[in-house]
């Protein structure tokens, strides 16, 4: 602030002292006009005047032309240097093509050679030819056309050679295109030179003729100078030390003006110091934010990565394994319930069966075993069907259990017609049955309850349409498929929950009806053994006739062992009897009983396999083939609800790909965006570096602008000076001689 105030009081001072100046020359101009006599003196002074500036205008112009002419001289030598490089690169190209020229012609003659001496080996050949055998003529014609293929080669080398030269393209053709564009640039600087040589020309003639004036004008301003009286000598040098003095202002004046755009620039070189230090400073922070954020952002997606593989890998692998796991044990479960529910069934009928024959009489038995073992077919056929995993099999069964217990009962009351005349036990025996078939109607009823509660009230079906809704089922139908596969789960638990807790319930029911019934009715009972040998001796001969007539030992076989075992159970529930009525926990040995049934049936069952016949073979492979049928759909429907689960779980990999990419993008997004937010403050601190830049480059602009106006005037003020010099120096003669001539 000090140096700009200084500067401003130097220019104030300056600026007075040249007005007090300029008011002293106009006062001595004023002074001297009056010994100057008339205005004819200073018009020619005037004259003379005018005549100095234009000598000193045309010595300026000369000295322009001499600065042209020196230019054009350089840009003369350019173009001359241009081409001697532009002449030694077509040398070049044409010494190569002079060696290419003749290494295609020493390649010709090599060819030509060669192929003199593959024409004399031909002509030696067919000579071998023919004086040989036959082998050899074959080694010699296998020989004649390699050579002949050889021969074919050079021939069409040597014209390919032939054309080259003819042609003249040796060179490629990158390098010919090179060599034209180095006679073409050679031929334009040749006339750019020949243009520049016309323009020196010219000048150098117009610079000879200016020099001969300047000498002659030279000599005339001397002889006119030495005429001129001392007080015109006087005024011209008045006027010439004024223009000085306005050279020397005006140099003043560039000089501040030089200072003061100094100034500015350090000034402006101090601001732009501060602002790359500030650019500095605010990049260093940059990175730091950048890089702490990269950092943050890795962990982000590390642990983003971590949990999608936690959930995809591991949580796919592991839902797959308990899916599978879980299917594989569902399997089990069905397996093992179906089988429960085939042998309770059994065994509910058997029970039922037995104490329907203690409550008989012996000759009401034979009819109800030969029922009974009908009954016993028919449940295998259906227990075989029902192997096919639908949702009305089982309970189908349960459907002709009642109804063979209800189409059973008219052969029971035919049975019984005969023995009405005989005994009075038959009214007993049809009261029991009155009352055991109402327990059946209540436990039917409640089960029939219970089935429509979990099956939405299924309406009920007779035996013939439950068997045929059974043949409908082992054919394949797709809509039973569909319908399957959408109510399996519903289906399997509550036909689990079902056939568990109704089985049970039936086999506890039946096991404390039979047994209160015996406990009630132990002397009838002990009547109906007495007349049971009888019994016997029909049932022998009833076998024997079967026997010889059908030959069926699985009916012999059965009533054998139901008849042993009949009356060794008969002393086992006797005593089992007699100890319950004095046993507390009558209820607790429910349990054992039913191991024992569980026990006799695996007993018949081993003894039905062992005694099958040939007239059940037919009826096992059609069993067989049901069972392999329903084995076949039952595995089709697994794998269907595999795959099902398959895709269902390809979907959900899917679906996780998905956000993964809207989550990777999610962040690519958020970079970009503090990226561009960090960038713009960046960017408006390059706009002001570059604008102050833009201000430093005009000043220098200027600054050299006005060194070069500068540097032209001391140039013009230096001329000037010597030509006063000289002046003074003529003048001084001039006065001496004068002096001399006069003394």
């Amino acid at each position: 602030m000090f140096n700009g105030s200084e500067e401003l009081q130097l220019k104030t001072e300056q600026k007075e002292g040249l007005k007090l100046k300029a008011e002293d020359l106009d006062a001595f101009k004023m002074r001297r006009k009056g010994p100057f006599g008339s205005l004819d003196q200073l018009q020619k002074l005037d004259k003379q005047k005018k005549w100095l500036d234009e000598e000193v205008e045309k010595v300026l112009n000369q000295r322009q032309e001499l600065e042209m002419l020196e230019e054009d001289l350089k840009k003369r030598e350019a173009i001359v240097s241009k081409k001697e490089a532009l002449l030694q690169e077509k040398s070049h190209l044409e010494n190569k093509k002079l060696r290419s020229s003749q290494a295609l012609n020493t390649d010709s003659l090599k060819i030509a050679t060669r192929l003199n001496l593959l024409d004399q080996e031909l002509s030696e050949k067919n000579v071998q030819l023919q004086s040989s055998t036959a082998e050899e003529k074959i080694k010699i014609s296998e020989q004649v056309q390699a050579l002949q293929k050889e021969k074919d080669q050079l021939q069409r080398r040597r014209d390919s050679v032939d054309e080259k030269l003819k042609n003249g393209s040796v060179l490629s053709p990158e390098e010919e295109h090179v060599l034209f564009q180095l006679e073409e640039g050679i031929e334009a600087l040749e006339a750019a030179i020949e243009y520049k040589n016309e323009g020196i020309q010219s000048r150098q003639k117009s610079l000879r003729a200016s020099f001969q004036n300047l000498s002659h004008s030279e000599a005339n301003v001397l002889e006119k100078l030495i005429c001129l009286n001392p007080v015109e000598i006087r005024a011209i040098l008045l006027r010439y030390f004024n223009k000085v003095v306005n050279l020397r202002e005006a140099e003043r004046k560039l000089q501040l003006q030089n200072e003061e755009i100094k100034m500015k620039v350090l000034e402006r070189d101090n601001t732009v110091r501060e602002l790359e230090s500030a650019l500095e400073h605010l990049k260093l922070q940059c990175d730091r934010r950048l890089t702490l954020q990269q950092k943050e952002h890795e962990q982000k997606m590390q642990l983003l990565l971590h949990h999608f593989k936690e959930q995809d890998g591991e949580g796919i692998v592991e839902t797959l394994k308990n899916y599978e796991d879980k299917i594989q044990q569902l399997e089990r479960d069905l397996y093992f319930y179906k089988k429960t529910s085939r042998d309770l069934k059994k065994k509910l009928k058997e029970l039922l069966g037995e104490a329907i024959r203690r409550q008989l009489a012996p000759s009401e038995r034979i009819i109800l075993d030969r029922s009974i073992l009908k009954e016993e077919t028919f449940t295998m056929a259906s227990a075989v069907l029902s192997s096919v995993p639908t949702t009305a099999s089982r309970f189908a069964l349960l459907q002709v259990d009642s109804g063979s217990g209800s189409d059973s009962e008219p052969g029971k009351s035919k049975g019984r017609n005969p023995g009405k005349s005989h005994t009075n036990k038959s009214t007993t025996n049809e009261k029991k049955r009155e009352k055991r078939r109402k327990k059946k109607e209540q436990q039917q009823s409640e089960a029939n309850e219970l089935r429509n509660l979990a099956f939405k009230k299924i309406p009920q079906k007779s035996s013939h349409a439950v068997c045929n809704a059974q043949h409908e089922l082992l054919l394949p139908n797709p809509v039973q498929k569909d319908s399957r596969e959408e109510n399996w789960q519903e289906w399997r638990q509550k036909d689990e929950q079902l056939t568990s807790e109704m089985f049970e319930a039936d086999l506890e029911k039946a096991l404390l009806l039979s047994k209160l019934e015996y406990e009630e009715h132990k002397k009838e009972y002990e009547n109906a053994e007495n007349t049971s040998t009888q019994s016997k001796v029909i049932n022998k001969k009833d076998k024997r006739k079967t026997h010889q007539g059908k030959d069926k030992p699985l009916t012999v076989s059965l009533k054998e062992f139901q008849s042993e075992d009949h009356n060794s159970k008969k002393t086992e529930e006797l005593s089992s009897s007699q100890t319950l009525s004095h046993d507390g926990g009558f209820f607790n040995r429910l349990e054992d009983d039913v191991h024992k049934i569980l026990i006799r049936e695996k007993r018949r069952e081993q003894l039905t396999e062992y005694n099958g016949t040939d007239n059940c073979t037919a009826h096992e492979h059609n069993q067989d083939v049901v069972l392999k049928d329903g084995r076949i759909e039952r595995l089709k429907l697994e794998l269907e609800r595999k795959d099902a689960e398959i895709q269902k779980l390809k979907n959900v990999i899917t679906q996780w790909e998905a956000k993964y990419k809207e989550v990777k993008a999610r962040n690519a997004q958020l970079l970009k965006m503090l990226q561009e937010g960090e960038m713009k403050d960046k960017a408006e601190i390059l706009l002001q570096v570059d604008e102050s830049q833009s201000i430093k480059n005009e000043l220098t602009v200027q600054v050299t602008s006005l060194h070069a106006a500068l540097e032209q005037e001391r140039s013009k003020v230096k001329v000037l000076q010597a030509e006063l010099a000289k002046y003074q120096g003529g003048r001084k003669g001039k006065r001496n001689s004068e002096s001399d001539q006069c003394r």
